[in-house]
């Protein structure tokens, strides 16, 4: 059933697997070690964070953050990060973040210097930072977290669940804690449940968490599905037995406003390399012909040109490993993607935060593996990578690491094509010249040929005219006296600077071949996101938010 869908509906998947992931420190001295073992290869989870709990990014150092939460505001062009784990790039011993910062995305930027902005500790209260949580962008632009861990200040000691929700306000900078909806937070909740696969945008009325590890045995992993929204957190009861294995770290994200993607993930049974989908109204999982090149967890994935599904970084237990792969959905063929310029940038990405803006994946944070291989647990990636989705001159894609980030000229486009975008770097750092990108030279082609045939059209009508009107009896011409012949007014067609589309639609946002897309549904220029169906329900009534100082980093 899943192979018989459009290939739009297939490469909106494409990322659906998209949402966040999170990153798996070490749960306790207590508790099993969470080395994985399968085949002979052993991927440790390494604990490294120190004893002491840092509350926010330092101006003027080069500080990187993984397992963090995050979302983009498509109101304010910021990516949020809240939580994770901190140090400085290249480093590998880590404190326990809980502050919360975010990325401007309005202006430009080298990744030498990127514009964050520091937003204060997340809860005063939290004797620790929050990892691997979810998040979801409400309607009025607020950031809803739930779910995910607790570390405290003593290294070892093991993680709990954090049973409190949280709301962002951008707008003031303010954090009101919310009241929890579910009464199971503090026994049955699962630890180390699934990622985002890629950050939350706004226009989704709900998140979910899926899987993870059992709180009362950690030898256990348990096949949960919960509901998150503005009203709290649900327990989702399935229509159908079949479902994915139970697994911890896999990614979960939106394919569409009914549809969500699960793919991936580790465990007491391994790690994985399977793809699920689930159907939010009949509540059931459906199993996705397509599978992962890598058993792989902890993943970032996005859908692109309606066409691709693509994966970057991850942990995994194979010999071979794909830093980024891609799936065409009109071969229904699996590719290792290639990046063209590999010195530019890291050679292997884990546990960051990942929005995709037009063809430019922004990945905030994260770490490399220690031989780059997936293998094991390296050194902080770079604050911000940048990564751009090419057509490569052969077929397929491409992929180049970036060293600047420009906004695009009209952000609302989301065609994934090149124009606008950001200027790329060849190994030795100097900047190429951004041709001009598969849309709009498509947009002109069109536009040429609806040029064409307007005036063809118009030619022809009017000399379809003249012959009636030749034709007609002379008695008709006599009863209707003298026929004045008024000049005829033609419409013109609207100029736009959008490139017309040949039956693609933008990547993320379902519509029928060549249905125009409305203003409002760009609100987020992410391929997850879609116009909001309802507004939520009424949320629990909140503390007075505490307003705090921004502070801005990196402007000097």
């Amino acid at each position: 059933m899943l192979a018989s869908w459009p290939i739009t509906v297939w490469t909106a998947v494409a990322l659906v697997l998209v949402h966040s992931w999170a990153q798996n420190g070490t749960d306790a001295a207590a508790t099993p070690d969470l080395a994985t073992t399968t085949g002979t290869r052993v991927v440790k989870r390494a604990t490294d964070q120190s004893s002491s709990i840092t509350p926010s990014l330092t101006p003027g150092k080069s500080q990187s953050i993984y397992g963090a939460t995050c979302a983009y505001v498509d109101t304010t062009k910021r990516f949020y990060s809240f939580g994770g784990w901190v140090t400085e790039t290249g480093n590998r011993n880590y404190n326990v973040f809980s502050g919360s910062y975010s990325l401007d995305l309005s202006r430009t930027f080298s990744t030498s210097s990127p514009p964050f902005t520091d937003h204060g500790v997340l809860d005063g209260d939290m004797n620790g930072g929050l990892m691997q949580a979810v998040s979801l962008v409400l309607p009025n632009g607020h950031i809803l977290i739930a779910g995910g861990r607790i570390f405290n200040s003593t290294e070892g000691t093991a993680s709990i669940v954090n049973d409190n929700m949280y709301e962002f306000d951008p707008a003031n900078n303010a954090v009101s804690k919310l009241s929890p909806k579910i009464t199971d937070m503090k026994t049955t909740f699962p630890l180390r449940h699934s990622l985002m696969a890629s950050s939350a945008v706004r226009g989704f009325n709900s998140a979910y968490i899926a899987s993870g590890n059992s709180q009362s045995d950690r030898n256990i992993d348990v096949d949960v599905l919960y509901n998150v929204t503005a009203s709290g957190i649900a327990v989702v009861s399935l229509s159908s037995s079949t479902k994915p294995a139970p697994r911890e770290f896999t990614s979960l994200g939106r394919f569409n406003a009914t549809h969500l993607v699960l793919s991936g993930g580790s465990g007491k049974a391994g790690y994985q390399n399977d793809v699920w989908m689930l159907d939010e109204g009949k509540r059931a999982w459906t199993r996705h012909p397509y599978t992962l090149l890598n058993k792989i967890d902890q993943h970032r994935m996005f859908g692109w040109q309606d066409k691709y599904v693509i994966r970057i970084g991850g942990y995994t237990v194979d010999d071979k490993y794909s830093f980024i792969e891609y799936w065409d959905a009109s071969t229904n063929a699996a590719t290792k993607g290639t990046v063209v310029n590999p010195g530019s940038g890291p050679l292997s990405m884990s546990e960051g935060c990942a929005v995709l803006l037009n063809d430019t994946v922004v990945y905030m944070g994260g770490r490399q593996s220690f031989d780059n291989q997936g293998h094991s647990q390296g050194v902080a990636a770079p604050p911000v990578s940048l990564l751009k989705i090419e057509s490569a001159p052969s077929g397929g894609l491409q992929f180049r690491w970036l060293d600047s980030f420009t906004p695009p000229a009209d952000p609302s486009t989301g065609t994934g094509s090149s124009g606008g975008g950001d200027k790329p770097k060849d190994e030795s750092g100097s900047v190429e010249s951004a041709g001009l990108g598969i849309g709009p030279i498509i947009g002109i082609a069109v536009g040429c040929v609806v040029a064409v045939a307007a005036v063809g059209l118009l030619l022809y009508t009017r000399r379809k005219r003249q012959q009636q009107q030749q034709q007609q009896p002379p008695q008709q011409q006599q009863q209707g006296g003298i026929i004045e012949s008024k000049p005829e007014v033609f419409s013109a067609s609207v100029v736009s600077d959008r490139p017309i589309s040949l039956a693609v639609s933008t990547p993320g946002i379902q519509t029928a071949p060549g249905t125009p897309i409305t203003s409002q549904q760009h609100l987020a220029d992410d391929v997850l996101f879609l116009p909001p169906v309802t507004q939520p329900a009424s949320r629990p009534t909140s503390p007075q938010p505490v307003t705090r100082q921004q502070t801005n980093l990196y402007l000097g």
